[in-house]
């Protein structure tokens, strides 16, 4: 999970950040190579939603939202169809409250199940356009 280190944190906690701040390096490809598939994964989600999504972020930090300037979407029924639509294929990212999902998978995630899941989820997307008619 995430935390936050506040002023005063205990030295326990301290090293233990250090330490994890020095292995960073060594996930440096996994991260990579991930957060690319990662990218490509999400445009196609996107694409599949016929220019109805946008895709934002960098690496391992990625998501994609329901486009907020186009005013003719209806963006809680689309975000309650893309939710039962990832629910039916089998992936389950976090859902925003903007409308869409965010992407943050942990460093030493496999390529392939960055894949599988992307691929998932382009399928959701694909079947939520389709069920809100885009």
């Amino acid at each position: 999970g995430q935390s936050h280190t506040y002023a005063a944190a205990s030295p326990r906690a301290l090293l233990a950040a250090t330490a994890t701040l020095r292995e960073v390096p060594a996930w440096r490809d996994n991260v990579v190579a991930a957060g690319a598939a990662l990218g490509e994964g999400l445009d196609r989600a996107a694409a599949a939603c016929n220019g109805k999504v946008a895709t934002h972020g960098l690496g391992l930090m990625r998501g994609a939202v329901f486009d907020p300037s186009d005013s003719s979407l209806d963006r809680v029924a689309a975000a309650g169809r893309l939710k039962a639509r990832c629910r039916e294929h089998g992936v389950w990212p976090y859902f925003v409250p903007a409308g869409g999902v965010m992407c943050t998978p942990p460093y030493n995630v496999p390529v392939a199940t960055v894949v599988e899941a992307c691929a998932r989820l382009e399928r959701a997307f694909g079947d939520c356009a389709a069920d809100m008619g885009w």
